[in-house]
């Protein structure tokens, strides 16, 4: 039955002001309980708000206008108190894989309870990133001027990377590189891993080399970097014709070029013999990559050639389509 405009407070020697209580905070959890405790009160966990809560009477001192002044007195007033512990730090810490929150940050250290670390920190490891397998699975060669396709898969003790950016990567060498960074790769392409957590790359290779695959990181798993995956890559041998005729005491031209030009790598020529094919005369590139030698023939029959270049510059060997020769009577 407080009096019409009475407010909760108390009037400060200090600082010579009335100070209002209507809303006051209380120091700790622990405080808290304490109140509760000493009212009988049970707090009761309130699921929306993510703390406990209850509500006491206290008598509390205040203050009322009367006849142009105020009068103080005492009044029994309903306290609503609000309060968090551990079980609230932990409601609290759900948002963050919910909204992919980077983490977690503590504060007000003094109102921690006992019991606060040991949980947080096992509710972290139950929702930090997991550790992410990348595994990559490339052509290990491929023709000159042919596109290599390189696929990517995840996966993770929470799933795969789904969402993730995948960055492609490629370098010329190793030489004991144990990532990406150290073997001094560059990035070639990207592609966001579908719901699998997977994804696929098809790029044009022009040498041999490495490919790295990075993955970032998403609420549910660590960014991951693959090994190294090496793809080759092949001469392209090219004849100028697939079909060629002579006459018997004439002579024919096995001609054709290698891409990418090149000079001075050596072509094996190559005849069928039986089951087997046996060199009969190496040549070597000119500049514009080219080579041609010719051979002579003494009587009616069908040859089979092909050509062959060798390991260099970069290059593995490289075979061409056959070439059929018609030698006739004339």
């Amino acid at each position: 039955n407080c009096p019409n405009g009475w407010a909760p407070g108390y009037y400060s020697e200090s600082s010579g002001a009335w100070v209002s209580t209507a809303m006051s905070s209380i120091s700790s959890p622990d405080a808290a309980l304490a109140i509760a405790q000493a009212n009988g009160i049970e707090p009761q966990w309130n699921s929306s708000g993510g703390e406990w809560t209850f509500t006491y009477t206290p008598k509390m001192n205040g203050r009322y206008a009367k006849d142009g002044g105020y009068l103080e007195r005492e009044c029994r007033v309903e306290r609503e108190v609000w309060f968090g512990d551990t079980r609230s730090a932990l409601a609290d810490a759900s948002m963050v894989p919910d909204l992919g929150i980077g983490g977690i940050a503590v504060w007000n250290f003094g109102s921690l309870r006992e019991d606060f670390y040991p949980r947080l920190v096992e509710y972290g490891r139950e929702i930090a990133p997991a550790e992410t397998a990348v595994t990559v699975k490339a052509s290990s060669a491929v023709t000159y001027g042919r596109t290599a396709r390189i696929n990517v898969t995840t996966s993770s003790d929470k799933g795969p990377a789904e969402g993730a950016t995948a960055t492609l990567l490629w370098s010329e060498s190793v030489d004991g590189a144990v990532n990406a960074a150290e073997a001094k790769a560059q990035p070639i392409d990207t592609v966001v891993l579908d719901r699998s957590g997977a994804g696929a790359f098809t790029v044009d290779v022009e040498r041999s080399g490495y490919f790295w695959v990075e993955i970032t990181a998403t609420s549910t798993t660590r960014a991951a970097e693959s090994g190294p995956v090496r793809t080759k890559v092949r001469w392209k041998v090219s004849p100028d014709s697939r079909a060629l005729t002579a006459v018997t005491g004439g002579q024919f031209t096995l001609a054709g070029a290698i891409a990418p030009q090149a000079e001075g790598v050596t072509i094996r020529i190559q005849k069928r013999s039986g089951d087997r094919w046996r060199t009969i005369r190496k040549v070597v590139t000119d500049p514009t990559g080219r080579f041609a030698s010719d051979v002579r023939v003494l009587k009616p029959k069908e040859m089979t050639y092909r050509f062959v270049a060798g390991n260099g510059d970069g290059f593995v060997r490289g075979v061409s389509p056959k070439v059929t020769v018609t030698v006739t009577s004339g």
